[in-house]
């Protein structure tokens, strides 16, 4: 019976990660195509009539921001952690 459940829990764990995996994968790939978007919407409220080269910019930045909002959420929460201990330590 031992056995039976250390497999039935290593199958499940199996799966939980295998499905959570699938999850972040499909969110970073929309969240892909959203930064992409609005990076070419942003541009075209810029620029009346837009170039290839606009096109292309707008796809780079959006490529680009996708991988650095994680990073900027944590300076982010870095920044506010650091702001609110100095606000403790004045007082």
């Amino acid at each position: 019976l031992g056995r039976f459940d250390a497999q039935v829990s290593a199958i499940l764990d199996a799966a939980y990660e295998r499905a959570d995996q699938q999850y972040r994968n499909a969110a970073k790939l929309w969240a892909c195509v959203v930064a992409v978007l609005l990076a070419i919407v942003a541009s075209a409220c810029q620029n009346d009539a837009m170039t290839a080269k606009d096109w292309m910019v707008a796809i780079v930045i959006g490529l680009v921001a996708t991988p650095l909002a994680p990073l900027a959420k944590d300076l982010a929460s870095s920044l506010q952690s650091a702001v609110g201990a100095l606000n403790v330590a004045r007082k």
